[in-house]
This record gives C-alpha cells, sequence and structure tokens, in this order.
C-alpha cells in the first residue's frame, strides 16, 4: 500500500544518487497514494557503516529525500548513543517536514519517460563476459546499459540541482493520458514537457499519443536519440516517421533546454535559487527550498510578476512559523531547508 525505498547516507562530497526516491514518488501520485516511507540507511553504499551521523549529515539527506517526494521516515540509528535532546531534534527535524508534505501532490510540470522498453532491449543473450573497473564480470551488453542509466542519472541530476522538478512517467500512463490544450494530463498530474532519454524503442499507441501531444503545443524533448523501433515489427516504420527529423540534446544540456520552469499558479520566484520542489496540499501551494551545502546560504524572493507576495516561512529546524512579505530575502542555515506556504490557489 505504500511504495517505499532503502537509501543510503554517505558522507558530504561521496557518490550519491539521492533522486532515486523520485521513481517511487511518480508511482505514488499515479496511483494516488499519501505516503512514501524512506528507511534512511547508514550501512549500504558506504565503505564503513556510521549509525550515528551528525545531526547536519542526518538533515542533509532528510532533505534531499524530502526533495524528491518521501513524506515518512524510518531509520535504525543508535537513538541512545546521543544526547536525548539532539536526537529529539533529528526525529523532530524529520516529522515537521512529513507533517507538511505528507499527503501533497507534486507541482512539476515536466516528466521524464521511463524508458524500460529501451532498457529491456539490451538484455540479450551473450556468449561471453568483460571485467569493469572494478573487477566485476558482465555481460558486454551490460556495458551499454550502464552509460545508458548514467545518461539517466545525468539528466535527473542537471533538473534537480537548478530547481527543476519532475516526475517519471511510464508509457502505459501516457498511452492512457488525455491532451488539453498542449497539456499531458497523466497519472494525476499535468505536464506540459516530456523529456525523452534515449528511448530507442517505444510502443506505437505511446508514440501516438506523444505525437499528438506535440502537435497540440506540448514540449517534447529527445536526448541522445530518436526512436527507431515498436513494440512490434510492424510498428517500426510508423514509429520513426512519426519523429523523423526532430533535434536531440545531449543529457547535459536538458536542462538549458527547458530554462526557467515554474508551474501554473505559483507566484513565488526565488532569483538565486536553491534546489526547490513545488506540492500542491489542500488548494495551498508550498515550495521548499533546500540548502545542501554546509554554509548559510542567502535566497532573494520576488514574485512572478512584480507584485507584493505574503508567504508563510516554516522552519523545520525549530518549528516556527513567520509571516514573510516579499520581495525579501530569507536565509537558509547550513545542510537546512525551508518550506514557504503561499495561499490558497484560485480556482
Amino acid at each position: 500500500q505504500i511504495p517505499s525505498l532503502d537509501t543510503p547516507m554517505p558522507d558530504p562530497g561521496a557518490p550519491w544518487i539521492f533522486w532515486h526516491a523520485k521513481f517511487l514518488s511518480s508511482i505514488a501520485q499515479a496511483k494516488d497514494r499519501d505516503t512514501v516511507a524512506c528507511l534512511l540507511d547508514p550501512i549500504i553504499d558506504r565503505p564503513v557503516m556510521n549509525l550515528t551521523p551528525t545531526p547536519e549529515q542526518f538533515r542533509r539527506i532528510v532533505d534531499m529525500a524530502v526533495l524528491c517526494g518521501v513524506n515518512q521516515f524510518q531509520t535504525y540509528l543508535r537513538w541512545n548513543e546521543y544526547e536525548p535532546s539532539v536526537y529529539r531534534g533529528m526525529s523532530e527535524y524529520a516529522g515537521r517536514l512529513c507533517a507538511v508534505l505528507r499527503g501533497a501532490r507534486s507541482a512539476a510540470t515536466v516528466a521524464l519517460y521511463y524508458p524500460i522498453e529501451t532498457f529491456q532491449a539490451e538484455f540479450l543473450p551473450a556468449s561471453g563476459f568483460v571485467m569493469t573497473h572494478d573487477s566485476t564480470w558482465y555481460p558486454p551488453q551490460w556495458r551499454r546499459m550502464q552509460e545508458m542509466r548514467e545518461g539517466y542519472d545525468a539528466i535527473a541530476k542537471s533538473l534537480v540541482t537548478i530547481g527543476i522538478d519532475f516526475n517519471w512517467l511510464h508509457g502505459d500512463w501516457i498511452r492512457d493520458a488525455k491532451i488539453e490544450d498542449g497539456w499531458l494530463v497523466a497519472a494525476n498530474g499535468r505536464y506540459r514537457t516530456l523529456v525523452m532519454p534515449q528511448v530507442e524503442l517505444i510502443p506505437l499507441d505511446v508514440a501516438e499519443k506523444i505525437a499528438k501531444f506535440q502537435k497540440t503545443g506540448g514540449k517534447v524533448v529527445w536526448v541522445n536519440s530518436l526512436p527507431e523501433l515498436g513494440d512490434a515489427p510492424g510498428e517500426h516504420g510508423q514509429v520513426r516517421s512519426l519523429f523523423a527529423g526532430q533535434k536531440t540534446v545531449r543529457p547535459g544540456d536538458v536542462a538549458a533546454t527547458l530554462g526557467r520552469v515554474v508551474p501554473p499558479g505559483f507566484a513565488l520566484r526565488t532569483d538565486q535559487a536553491p534546489m526547490i520542489a513545488r506540492f500542491i496540499r489542500d488548494g495551498r501551494r508550498i515550495n521548499y527550498l533546500v540548502n545542501y551545502r554546509d554554509k548559510p546560504m542567502e535566497v532573494p524572493l520576488g514574485s512572478m510578476n512584480g507584485s507584493p507576495l505574503a508567504v508563510q516561512v516554516y522552519h523545520p529546524l525549530d518549528g516556527t512559523i513567520i509571516k514573510q512579505q516579499v520581495p525579501a530575502t530569507v536565509t537558509i542555515g547550513p545542510q537546512s531547508s525551508l518550506l514557504l506556504v503561499e495561499s490558497e490557489t484560485q480556482p
């Protein structure tokens, strides 16, 4: 009933694909589930386990997970080795974020196609094996799949780290979607842009829905390649003809291709954007701002149309809520976050 994941807790600066929670939160939104659960795991993906991370390290991981849609946490940290007030503060920090965002819905208008058909097509019989850099033996075609996965990761990272939120869309959800004046209405979301990450094989009915979305004003960004194959031999030519001659971009150029992306109805503008995700809950627009660095961040705030704007600033570190007139500047502490809540959405 609850989409769940196990996420590593590496040290700052260590490699970490923190956006993998987006897979689970996208499923939760598609299936209309309120909760996305996460086990904070201080053992996996690190050379030495750390069952007593500092509060700053803890907040860093929690913030990144919440940014990507998590709103419930479990862990097996050694709570009895912390000062009671310190561990209580860590628990309350995560709890306040979850209290606000449990049941919220992503307002992202950018979707990434989940290229499972292309990936599965790479699983072929192999007569030999090759050794990777870490002395692990794999079938030769796995090297290409690894390159494809690295491309998907590069796209996700480039979007998240400059403040463009997104959700993954499965082909079945697109096939069953509605098209409304250049919007793709799918999986309990509304999308203006669809990013296609090295999609080489795609079912014809999905391809036709994407082509219709494009013709009505939707934006489709092809990364590295255009589709060459359908889901059956008779579909190949039709799939190729639907998108023949369209431009492709590299994974690292996707964010620049999209430019500034702000969901409709959101009035708050962050001119020096930290990481940001936008949610809607009970008719209220929630901007979640994350500072993953170890120094404070000053963030100028404005309104999208230049008019005065009032927001409520929720501080998960101490639980205070302050009404803030915009334009203004807010400070996000080291490895911390803020929730900026706008007024109720217009009908």
